[in-house]
């Protein structure tokens, strides 16, 4: 990234590595600026391609049909029109559109590919799909239509956008493509000879979902490590198990136990003998354990995220003067990366599910407790939130079965393999959509059984940041607001400044109260 008047600018010129954290930025709003150098190397390749049709070599999806007709020849007079055809015929998908975050880094993963000289766009496409990127022209895409082999129908909606086809949202409204891009002053697409396929035929749907998925698995993360750190300070569990020497040599592990002792610093539970127990329960004890597998895994995606979107995955690829045909395509690291992820989240859904259990049982065990919250706040508290978050991990675990096996042949089976990584990328957003809410009710049952100011022990300052924040949220709703509003209020939190204010607290420590 680039500073450019204040703003964080993303920079692309078909070379330099893209990381994932680049195209959630642009997912989430940052500009894209593509260099120069960019539009000068398609030029060149836009008129050498030229020549290849002018030698009638075939080249798939130049001047060939595709799938089964790939032995159709195209006419030199209709490799213009063909392109048309390509994204007309294959905007087939369907269901709900996208949220407008998935649709931006579809584009940016696709703009990435398309700035490279192995795909042969046009110079016009380039710019195009950046314009409308800056000027937050978003295609309305349907959720299904890739098995992920080339993200078809999904890619094809936004090509058709791209030629004033089709509706989009734009400034809060949705709208027909045509009328979006002349008030953005965008000019539809004329495409290149190899346009069509280049848009149509990338993974940027898979690609741009699993950057988001890194973003938001990383979140979960660190949202599971400060909820686990509030849970703890509940039971007086026991911090031995955050020990450095035991971290394994697994780098996951020992940035889950580190964050969560900093988390606990000045907690009681760091003088000798706090501890209720000589061991808790394993939800508590292998927390570290399975949080950093989480982190491992996402690790994993990362690198898996980041071959696919920097690599040259088109069929066929421009190499010097030559188009070499290949399944490049086939986003099957990415794939088994994506599959990998929801069953790390999973556990941490068992974890937390189990822990509420654990913290309530230990409460209700205490005689004064009960005397005192039965027929007062005891009442109208989140303590039967545990049955939803017991409901939510049932939920979570049916959604972390495989994904990726179950693709049919298509095209009179030709296309006899597919990735399905578009489906286990959404199913991961799924999955990690019940996780919020099952550490919201594990949040929120720890903050309502101890709200800030009712131990009298010293909370850790990260642990009494996080419960302030939840107690001020849950507090802030509106008297009339039901159960479920005030659990979707903490889910917010979670989604949004949690982390970030326990960082805070880390960093100024002085102004957190104790």
């Amino acid at each position: 990234m680039v500073q450019g008047n204040g703003v964080e600018v993303v920079v692309f010129d078909g070379k330099t590595w893209v990381s994932a954290a680049d195209i959630v930025a642009i997912a989430r709003g940052a500009p894209v600026q593509v260099a120069d150098s960019v539009y000068c190397e398609l030029s060149d390749v836009e008129e050498w391609i030229q020549s290849v049709i002018k030698s009638r070599k075939p080249v798939y999806g130049l001047n060939t049909a595709l799938g089964h007709l790939k032995a159709q020849t195209i006419d030199e007079a209709q490799i213009a029109e063909n392109q048309y055809r390509m994204l007309r015929v294959h905007n087939g998908a369907v269901g709900p559109g996208l949220p407008a975050e998935q649709v931006r880094a579809a584009m940016a993963a696709r703009l990435v590919g398309m700035c490279k000289r192995s795909t042969a766009a046009s110079p016009r496409a380039v710019r195009l799909m950046a314009g409308m990127l800056n000027a937050g022209v978003h295609p309305i895409v349907p959720r299904v239509g890739s098995v992920g082999a080339g993200d078809l129908g999904n890619m094809a909606a936004i090509g058709c956008a791209m030629i004033a086809e089709g509706k989009v949202e734009y400034r809060g409204a949705i709208m027909p493509a045509s009328t979006a891009l002349a008030s953005a002053e965008l000019e539809p697409l004329v495409q290149g000879p190899r346009d069509g396929l280049v848009i149509v035929a990338g993974n940027g749907f898979s690609i741009g979902a699993g950057t988001l998925l890194v973003a938001e698995s990383n979140r979960i993360a660190d949202i599971a490590d400060i909820v686990l750190a509030m849970s703890l300070e509940n039971i007086r569990g026991n911090l031995s198990v955050l020990h450095p020497a035991l971290d394994k040599g697994i780098a996951g592990q020992a940035r889950s136990s580190a964050n969560i002792r900093t988390i606990l610093r000045g907690s009681y539970l760091e003088n000798p003998g706090a501890a209720k127990e000589l061991q808790d329960p394993l939800s508590f004890r292998v927390a570290p354990n399975t949080h950093g597998a989480l982190r491992e895994t996402t690790d994993f995606l990362t690198r898996a995220v980041e071959a696919e979107l920097n690599a040259d995955a088109h069929n066929p690829s421009l190499v010097g003067e030559e188009f070499v045909h290949n399944g490049n395509f086939q986003p099957m690291f990415l794939t088994a990366a994506l599959e990998a992820l929801r069953p790390a989240l999973v556990h941490l859904a068992k974890l937390s599910e189990r822990r509420v259990n654990h913290v309530v049982a230990d409460l209700m065990h205490d005689e004064n407790f009960v005397k005192k919250e039965l027929g007062s706040s005891f009442s109208k508290s989140s303590i039967l939130f545990l049955y939803s978050s017991a409901a939510l991990t049932a939920e979570a675990r049916q959604l972390a079965a495989p994904a990726s096996l179950d693709c049919p042949p298509l095209d009179f089976n030709i296309e006899d393999h597919g990735s399905n990584a578009p489906l286990a990328a959404q199913r991961g957003f799924e999955v990690i959509a019940c996780l919020d809410s099952i550490l919201a009710v594990e949040a929120m049952i720890a903050t309502e059984l101890q709200p800030p100011g009712s131990m009298d022990r010293p909370s850790g300052r990260g642990a009494a940041v996080a419960r302030d924040a939840v107690y001020s949220t849950m507090s802030g709703m509106e008297s009339c607001s039901s159960p479920s509003e005030n659990h979707a209020a903490v889910v917010a939190l979670l989604r949004d400044g949690l982390v970030s204010q326990v960082a805070k607290a880390h960093s100024n420590s002085e102004s957190v109260p104790r």
